[in-house]
């Protein structure tokens, strides 16, 4: 087994935390943007409804 020396800075933890959990991008995920459209469509739908009355 290999001896592991000191580094010379300390280790970042947010680093290591960042970098396991795969860290990219901030999007909103498939499940949130199709809940948008949805609740979109029905307030167009609504909105149609109410000009047509």
């Amino acid at each position: 087994m290999k001896k592991k020396g000191k580094t010379l800075a300390p280790r970042n933890p947010f680093a290591l935390a960042a970098r396991q959990r795969r860290a990219g991008a901030h999007d909103k995920t498939y499940k949130i943007k199709r809940r948008d459209n949805r609740q979109a469509l029905k307030k167009l739908l609504l909105n149609e409804k109410e000009v047509a009355e």
